[in-house]
């Protein structure tokens, strides 16, 4: 049995090592308690680029538990923008072992991205290892918006400087020159030095009677010495010897203690205006001549209609002064059945900006009423107010009457045509009726294609009447009330009838609509919007038609799939006659009238007539009238 004789050790003083570990952990202890109380971000980080210390200022700032944090969890806060170029510049710190600086967005406790200012600075042991760095953040977001905002306001002030066509420039209180735009280079014909040469150096001043202005009587000059802003007109000569007539304004500049520390002046070229003005002188005489010797009859007016101007023609063609006629004196020359519509007309443009147009009747130095083509347009500024009106008034009489013999020989025609066209249609209907049992296909067919021709000519006459009664004043309205919903839906069953090869939808947003108007006329509308529809929609069968209320107006339009309508075409589509030119159009027949029957109809109504259209994609024909609520 083995039993211990002996036990051999040894005993170490390791009194200065405990010392040195309560030391550390004093130290320790005393960093972090400073760092915690440090009114900015501290971290540290291994010579591994990980990170093992976050002070309290840290996790306040982001809310997040130092576990989160440690290692490279710490780069979860930073803004995904700014995390590619801070960790360049952190992992190549650590390489070069180097001190950093750099500014980067870090989320907040509340998910919002804040500005910080970030510094590192490595970290040796004792020996001169590197060991690792340590680092500081700090929030600066508010300084950084107001310096960025500095900074935007200072470039929109240098960018609105260089790109105003007067020339800029400022001085110091000896008037040696700080700051100044193109403009003024071109002005001076040189480019100055800044902060050395004074703005003197660049030309000489003369008053507008020629006479040398000195130093002191230069309104940059005043405006230093008194304190005042001046404006003064003058003439410069460059160093190159060339003159140029300028509007100047200078005004002093003040620091926030009220003392003057320099002045802006600023130069405007009005070397062109003066020529302009001396033009003008010229051409206004020349306008006069020009304006004089033509026979049509010229009119301005201000941009609030009084007229200010009449050429010759005007005197020579109304026996009157122009005394008597200026302003609303051109009223009294107006055919007094003529005078409420010119009146309206004008006050209208007037208020809108839109062109004048219209035909009226003036009488003339013998008594004798003339028809005259009146126009106006208005002359606007660049910002779009109007500034003056410019009009002209033609003798159309002659055309009037050859139109008026025009129209009494369609009236007459049709009247004419309508009964032996009727006679034609009972005997076809007759005959369609006594072969309707016929075996002969050929004789039925011809007989329903006269009829059609038939019904074709009825048509044509009925609206060559209808326009006819337009033009007189005669067509009557027999209004009354009724369901417009219930009507679109007849026209509707009726055009099915005679088109079946077609779908017409029809969608209302009320069940009820009940208008006051004349149900013949209005249907005659819809039926002139649906057989157009038809005619220009030849590959495609669905027509939409839709009936709304809107701001107490019926509003129905229809809607097809077809040829579509040019844009300037669009304008004109509801004149009389009017038919749209085109390779398309060319193979549909018609004569321009339905339209604008329909809208003559429709104005009588007090509503409004429009359409909506996209070549090659299809047409939106609207009306609306007035709601019986």
């Amino acid at each position: 049995m083995n039993v211990p004789q002996k036990m051999m050790g040894t005993i170490m003083d390791i009194t200065e090592e405990k010392e040195q570990q309560v030391e550390l952990r004093e130290s320790e202890q005393l960093f972090k308690t400073v760092a915690d109380t440090a009114p900015v971000m501290v971290w540290m980080a291994g010579a591994d680029t990980l990170r093992y210390f976050f002070n309290k200022g840290w996790q306040d700032f982001t809310g997040r538990e130092i576990a989160q944090e440690l290692g490279n969890g710490w780069i979860e806060g930073v803004h995904p923008d700014d995390l590619k170029p801070y960790l360049d510049t952190y992992l190549s710190s650590f390489s070069t072992q180097k001190e950093f600086r750099i500014e980067y967005r870090l989320r907040r406790y509340d998910n919002q991205f804040r500005w910080v200012s970030a510094k590192g600075v490595p970290r040796y042991a004792v020996d001169g290892t590197f060991i690792g760095f340590i680092g500081c953040c700090m929030d600066i977001d508010e300084s950084k918006t107001i310096s960025d905002k500095l900074k935007e306001n200072e470039a929109r002030y240098r960018q609105l400087v260089q790109s105003m066509p007067a020339a800029v420039y400022t001085c110091d209180v000896e008037g040696r020159i700080m700051l100044f735009n193109k403009a003024a280079t071109v002005l001076w014909g040189r480019m100055p030095k800044t902060h050395k040469e004074l703005w003197t150096t660049s030309f000489k001043m003369y008053d507008t009677n020629g006479q040398l202005l000195t130093l002191s009587q230069s309104p940059l000059s005043l405006a230093l010495k008194e304190g005042k802003a001046y404006e003064v007109e003058f003439v410069i000569e460059r160093l190159d010897g060339a003159k140029r007539n300028v509007l100047a304004h200078a005004r002093p500049l003040y620091d926030n203690k009220d003392k003057i520390i320099g002045a802006i002046k600023v130069v405007v070229d009005i070397t062109e205006r003066k020529l302009a003005e001396l033009l003008s002188q010229e051409n206004e005489q020349k306008f006069r001549f020009l304006a004089d010797s033509i026979p049509q009859q010229i009119w301005t007016g201000d941009r609030l209609g009084n007229l200010n101007y009449y050429n010759k023609s005007v005197y020579d063609y109304s026996g009157l002064t122009f005394h008597q006629i200026k302003n609303s004196g051109w009223v009294q020359i107006v055919h007094p059945d003529d005078r409420d519509e010119s009146i309206r007309k004008w006050m209208h443009a007037v208020a809108t900006g839109e062109d004048y147009n219209i035909e009226h009747r003036f009488r003339r130095h013998d008594g004798e009423y003339r028809w005259q083509l009146s126009r106006a347009l208005p002359h606007k500024a660049s910002t779009g107010e109007i500034q003056m009106w410019v009009g002209t008034s033609t003798d159309i009489h002659e055309i009037k009457e050859i139109e008026q013999q025009k129209d009494f020989f369609i009236s007459m025609a049709s009247h004419e045509l309508k009964t032996p066209v009727t006679s034609i249609k009972g005997y076809i209907q007759i005959l369609q009726s006594f072969y309707d049992e016929s075996k002969d296909d050929f004789l039925k067919n011809s007989l329903g294609k006269v009829n059609n021709q038939i019904l074709k000519l009825t048509k044509l006459i009925s609206e060559l009447l209808d326009l006819s009664k337009i033009k007189s004043g005669n067509l009557q309205l027999n209004k009354e009330h009724f369901c417009l919903n219930k009507m679109i839906g007849e026209v509707v069953e009726e055009i099915k009838h005679i088109e079946p090869g077609y779908e017409i939808i029809f969608s209302s947003g009320n069940k009820e609509i009940t208008v006051y108007a004349d149900r013949e006329r209005i249907g005659q509308v819809l039926v002139n919007f649906l057989t157009n529809a038809i005619k220009y929609s030849p590959n495609s069968k669905v027509i939409n038609i839709t009936s709304n209320i809107a701001n107490n107006y019926a509003e129905i339009s229809v809607a097809d799939n077809g040829i579509g309508i040019n844009k300037a075409d669009q304008e004109k589509i509801f004149q009389r006659f009017y038919r749209v030119e085109g390779k398309s159009e060319k193979t549909f027949p018609g004569f321009g009238i339905g339209l604008f029957i329909a809208s003559e109809i429709i104005q009588r109504h007090d509503g409004k007539i429009g359409v909506n259209s996209t070549l090659g994609k299809g047409s939106v024909f609207n009306f609306s009238l007035p709601v019986n609520l």
